[in-house]
């Protein structure tokens, strides 16, 4: 099992999460990942059993991660699907999605993400973001 790419960072109120990644698929993948984990309590898990495109995401990359990670979060919320990955292949970018196991509720309730920092890429790609979850 790899590391995660991501860590809970203090925070007084909300969940904030420092994320890392090599480009920018890779960046949003740890970014979902990073918000399933908290709102689940534990790191999502399996291969995608369909794919959802993230609909009227923004030409912008920031806005667009940020798009990412909330419609990820409304998925796992209105719809009981748990994102398990991202494909960006373009401007168009969709959620590897399973169905929440029955019997199993999120832990947590993520109201909506927001971006805080992304760094510009540093030698060998790898770029960071702080991303906070308020509950």
């Amino acid at each position: 099992m790899t590391r995660p790419a991501y860590r809970r960072l203090p925070h007084t109120a909300d969940l904030r999460l420092v994320v890392w990644g090599c480009g920018y698929e890779e960046l949003c993948g740890n970014a979902v990942r990073g918000a399933m984990h908290e709102a689940l309590g534990r790191p999502p898990g399996g291969a995608p059993a369909s794919y959802c495109e993230v609909e009227d995401a923004p030409d912008e990359e920031v806005l667009r991660l940020i798009r990412i990670v909330n419609e990820a979060l409304f998925l796992l919320y209105a719809r009981r699907l748990v994102s398990t990955g991202v494909r960006c292949d373009g401007r168009r970018t969709s959620l590897g999605v399973r169905p929440l196991p029955r019997g199993r509720d999120p832990e947590v309730e993520v109201k909506a993400a927001t971006l805080h920092a992304l760094t510009s890429p540093k030698k060998g790609g790898r770029q960071r973001l702080v991303l906070t979850l308020d509950l």
